[in-house]
């Protein structure tokens, strides 16, 4: 197919008398070629990330929706009908959420580019929650006319993580309770977790170990053997018991027991080392 663009104008006398119409004619047919096929590329986007089982919403640059997918207005309990040409966006999350996310909208704005990763929790429930991407929506100029937003539900991933960390500090108070030393060291020897023990033994190890480098309260005819352990354990991922290191707390010989357990990711990689230290 082929598109005309034309434009007229009237032609005027001198005594302001229609004389004749200029018309100008400007072939249009790429830039409409272009459009459509624009057009179909935003359909087959939208049905790939619907596949995803991900919600998708696109807004105007005031705020108004365009476009709302079943699976984004089910969240907040709506037809796609309901929302479209409304502000209705921010009301599927908490209120005490739409500070932030109306500025991870301006951000998008603002940046032309994307903003991702962000979490919230849905309106009407503590335990539901959404990671919604934010990316521009651009003309064929490449000027942003507005933003899409791109929703998955993570509410099993956080509820688990929420119980993760209850159970770890959970489990840090029973360990603190027994007269143990537990302490997390990162791949840089960096502690990630330091407690406050219980008992005036501990209490001096732990301050040993808290303003010491990391292997310092071990003598030096060991610390060799200790930070060997420590590299072991990010190359194989195997917990290791019962290894024993001469201390130099307060300058008293003693012996300190430790049990070393890798700390994975989701991907199965070490990331931190628990230490747990027994007089």
């Amino acid at each position: 197919d082929r598109w005309l663009h034309i434009s007229g104008k009237p032609l005027l006398g001198p005594h302001g008398d229609l004389l004749g119409i200029i018309q100008v004619f400007r072939d249009i047919s790429a830039r409409k070629t272009a459009e459509t096929v624009f057009r179909r590329s935003q359909e087959v986007y939208r049905q790939i990330v619907e596949l995803t089982e991900a919600g998708l919403m696109e807004h105007a640059l005031d705020g108004r929706i365009t476009y709302a997918s079943e699976i984004a207005a089910r969240y907040g309990g709506y037809a796609p009908n309901d929302l479209v040409g409304f502000r209705k966006g921010l009301s599927v999350l908490a209120r005490e959420e739409h500070e932030r996310a109306a500025a991870m909208f301006q951000l998008c704005l603002h940046t032309g580019g994307p903003v991702t990763g962000n979490v919230f929790r849905l309106a009407g429930t503590g335990n539901r929650y959404l990671r919604l991407n934010y990316s521009p929506v651009k003309d064929l100029d490449g000027r942003v006319t507005g933003v899409r937003t791109a929703s998955v539900d993570v509410s099993d991933l956080m509820n688990a993580t929420e119980q993760l960390r209850g159970s770890e500090k959970l489990y840090r108070s029973l360990i603190e309770a027994t007269g143990v030393w537990v302490t997390r060291l990162d791949r840089q020897r960096r502690r990630t977790y330091v407690p406050a023990p219980s008992t005036n033994v501990f209490r001096e190890l732990g301050q040993q170990l808290t303003t010491h480098e990391f292997g310092e309260f071990v003598v030096q005819e060991d610390k060799e053997r200790f930070l060997a352990t420590f590299e072991r354990l990010f190359q194989t991922g195997i917990s290791e018991t019962g290894t024993v290191f001469r201390d130099t707390v307060a300058g008293q010989p003693r012996y300190v027991s430790i049990n070393w357990e890798p700390i994975k990711d989701s991907d199965g990689l070490v990331v931190e080392v628990q230490l747990t230290v027994i007089d």
